[in-house]
């Protein structure tokens, strides 16, 4: 092989290097993007608000309005975790009809008391008063691997979509909650809500 040809074989070799490395970067760039949106929920179309939800709007304001938000990227899930914590170690569990004498009425804890949606509500609450833009936090109805209805609240985040859950202090990913998702409040207007349908029994996606 003389010089000319050596050139011609390192030309073409380096050609099909550069190529190779485009194909690898162009490839983790649309894995990295499939990746994020399989990590967050989407909506399927509009969907009737849950019953208990109905008077939240007109006796909460920040459960509905359009706020923006003020804390960073990078300290939502830092905060949302603190928050998470406080408000399942400082509320006691118990049930609609023990608190109020009836049944779905979504509210603030009342004496240190509340059901899963009330829980979430104060976290929200909290949240929204801490800078997180109140599109990023959203209720969500869920139904749980016993097919028990639950209620959490959804933070959303640049990877993904993540749950505020009062029966536990650790903040998961939504996939791996091991719920079904119902139900959400819908991000740019919050008194309405939307259909999702996506989890373990919705067939997984």
């Amino acid at each position: 092989m003389n010089l000319v040809q050596i050139r011609r074989c390192l030309l073409r070799a380096g050609c099909f290097l550069v190529t190779m490395v485009m194909v690898q970067i162009y490839s983790n760039i649309n894995f990295t993007k499939t990746a994020q949106a399989n990590s967050s929920l989407s909506i399927r179309k509009s969907a009737r608000a849950p019953s208990g939800f109905l008077p939240i709007c007109g006796r909460y304001s920040w459960a509905c309005s359009n706020r923006a938000g003020t804390v960073s990227e990078a300290r939502k899930l830092e905060l949302a975790r603190k928050v998470n914590s406080i408000v399942n170690r400082s509320v006691r569990s118990a049930s609609d009809s023990s608190v109020y004498g009836r049944e779905e009425n979504w509210a603030l804890p009342s004496g240190g008391r509340g059901d899963c949606e009330d829980y979430a509500l104060l976290k929200m609450k909290q949240l929204v008063e801490a800078g997180i833009a109140s599109k990023d936090v959203l209720l969500a109805t869920v139904l749980t691997r016993k097919a028990e209805h639950h209620v959490v609240l959804v933070i959303r985040t640049k990877s993904g979509d993540y749950f505020l859950d009062n029966l536990t202090d650790t903040i998961r990913p939504w996939r791996r909650s091991g719920y079904t998702v119902v139900k959400m409040q819908l991000p740019n207007n919050r008194s309405s809500w939307g259909l999702v349908l996506q989890g373990p029994m919705a067939g997984g996606g």
